[in-house]
């Protein structure tokens, strides 16, 4: 068992590591369960076996309330303008349908990496319902959402899609500019 001090004003943190494997430089072993200084001896398995992923967690959300309002925007440039709001339901129709689309194009391959499969799409999104949306498809589809800044200089929007092999970015229409003028700076 090691000892771990997350900040001065936190908790103490206990966790056992896996020690059965060795551990490549520079990276940490892997925790198998943690329990905090109230019940040190108390351990919980990691991952917790309640935890689940964003999809799934989502998907029972929908099946629980399905005309939950769930996201909503207003027209900013109206003084007063009403939210309009997407249900759960409507975001996780709009969700799959893009999560398929994705897949039935072909948009993001499965590529192999040390012996691991993913799939990568990049998104140059601001923060809003399309981007929750676009989130939502990549958890419900097993897609690795890779998050690219609108003020990424071009050299590292390059980077970082080659470092992740993305071959597809899906760019919101507010920086579909923003994205054109990246791709013309030099790199």
């Amino acid at each position: 068992m090691r000892q771990m001090k997350q900040s001065q004003e936190s908790e103490l943190v206990y966790a056992h590591f896996r020690t059965d494997l060795a551990v490549p430089e520079g990276e940490t072993p892997e925790i198998i369960a943690i329990g905090n200084e109230q019940t040190p001896d108390s351990f919980y398995g990691y991952p917790d076996p309640s935890m689940t992923t964003l999809g799934e967690y989502f998907l029972k959300r929908v099946e629980e309330n399905p005309e939950y309002d769930f996201l909503g925007k207003r027209d900013i440039s109206k003084i007063g303008a009403p939210y309009v709001w997407k249900t759960r339901r409507e975001i996780c129709d709009a969700s799959f349908a893009l999560a398929r689309g994705i897949r039935k194009l072909g948009l993001a391959p499965k590529i192999e990496v040390h012996g691991e499969s993913y799939s990568p799409i990049g998104l140059m999104m601001i923060n809003g319902i399309e981007f929750t949306e676009a989130r939502i498809a990549a958890a419900l589809s097993s897609l690795s959402a890779i998050l690219l800044m609108p003020r990424i200089h071009a050299s590292h929007l390059v980077k970082t899609t080659e470092a992740a092999n993305c071959q597809t970015i899906i760019v919101s229409k507010d920086l579909i500019h923003t994205f054109l003028e990246l791709l013309n700076q030099p790199t």
